[in-house]
């Protein structure tokens, strides 16, 4: 049952949506909310509310939105990849790491692209590979971000920590980077049968090392299968992170790129981030799958809007050759950003596709046609309508006050 400054600031809310019909996302700050913070349980209520807003916005047949003419507020995250080469073999690696080769930039090259990311306004700028501990320029391309002015941009560093690191790498690495991001794919047998003997020991002793110097945010990433998530691999993985104070962990299926290319099973991705919600809720409102939003950038320099949309035909330049203002001067990438939700043929007549963002590209069959309606999305919009079901029972249930 709601409090009553918790039915304040609902009705409040529920008058703000009224002013906000042209489908923009809206922003909750703390006063919106008479001046005081948002507490977890009005955060939810918040999320509940934009959800069935945007729901409603979509029934409704939509607003589309604008045309978006520059690229201010508009860039999300640069995935920069130091290398392909990589000592682990896993099966579902959608880089191919360790088996797919390419010319390297210099370490100054990829401190010059990340400084120019930085400049153009970036949320954040991820370091991958491969495992990017291998690139040979990674001391060098550390000691350069650790004297670089970052601004608001969050740099983080995406990696297997299955490589012997000393105290003093280690150390260092965690003064640099804003988050650490790695793998484990299960309990200590299941992940070496994936990446090799002694490398889940190997792994742990660097996270729990990283963890207790206090210096920077850890995070996991694993891949496995419906199956293994809802049975004891899953439950390893979630109760590790618990005990080791982890606050954000994502687990998911294979992707049917790289190696996993033939892959077919269910589709899985759940995420639990140190926000109690999971999802903040100015982050609800989608208008595309992030296409255009974000940079892939290969150890080469040759640069695509995304690492699943990366055909030469949909290069967008190489910045071991241009500066990244020459790049986004020529608008191809802003171009592609205007193609989501309102633009595809299929999506567009959906009443969920505020809350969908559209299919990653992965999954669409042709790779040439960036509207392309050849997916299935059968099960995700399901999803989505039981959802706002249930959020719309309990705001009825709410206002009734029971």
């Amino acid at each position: 049952m709601l409090t009553e400054p918790q039915k304040s600031k609902v009705l409040f809310l529920r008058l703000f949506f009224s002013e906000n019909k042209e489908g923009r996302r809206c922003d909750f700050v703390e006063e919106h909310a008479s001046g005081t913070p948002l507490t977890t349980g009005d955060r939810y209520l918040v999320k509940l509310l934009e959800f069935l807003h945007l729901w409603e916005l979509g029934k409704d047949g939509g607003v589309h939105q604008p045309v978006i003419t520059d690229y201010e507020g508009q860039l999300a995250k640069m995935y920069l990849y130091l290398t392909f080469s990589c000592p682990n073999r896993c099966w579902f690696c959608y880089a191919d790491g360790g088996k797919r080769t390419c010319r390297e930039m210099p370490a100054e090259d990829f401190a010059r692209i990340i400084r120019e990311g930085v400049d153009a306004g970036f949320e954040s700028v991820v370091l991958l590979g491969g495992e990017p501990l291998v690139y040979s320029g990674f001391p060098q391309l550390v000691r350069e971000i650790r004297n670089m002015d970052r601004g608001k941009t969050r740099i983080i560093l995406r990696s297997s920590l299955s490589l012997p690191l000393s105290d003093e790498l280690l150390g260092q690495i965690c003064e640099t980077f804003d988050r650490i991001v790695t793998s484990l794919d299960g309990d200590e047998q299941r992940h070496d049968s994936i990446r090799g003997i002694g490398k889940y020991a190997r792994t742990m002793d660097n996270l729990r090392r990283g963890i207790a110097l206090g210096k920077a945010e850890f995070s996991v990433n694993s891949v496995m299968s419906a199956d293994d998530f809802s049975g004891e691999q899953g439950k390893h993985v979630r109760d590790l992170c618990d005990d080791l104070g982890i606050g954000r962990l994502t687990i998911q299926s294979p992707v049917p790129l790289g190696r996993a290319r033939e892959y077919e099973g269910r589709r899985l991705y759940w995420k639990k981030t140190d926000d109690p919600l999971g999802l903040k809720a100015q982050e609800l409102f989608r208008t595309s799958c992030g296409l255009g939003h974000n940079l892939y950038i290969e150890p080469d320099g040759k640069t695509y809007p995304c690492y699943a949309w990366c055909s030469p035909e949909h290069q967008l330049g190489d910045l071991s050759r241009e500066s990244l203002a020459q790049l986004l001067s020529r608008k191809e990438l802003l171009a592609v950003m205007n193609h989501g939700v309102d633009t595809n043929r299929k999506c567009k007549n959906c009443e969920v596709r505020y809350l969908c963002g559209g299919k990653c590209k992965i999954y669409v069959k042709d790779k040439h046609d960036i509207d392309s309606p050849d997916f299935d999305c059968e099960e995700k919009k399901a999803a989505i309508l039981k959802d706002a079901e249930t959020y719309s029972r309990f705001l009825y249930q709410t206002e009734k006050g029971e």
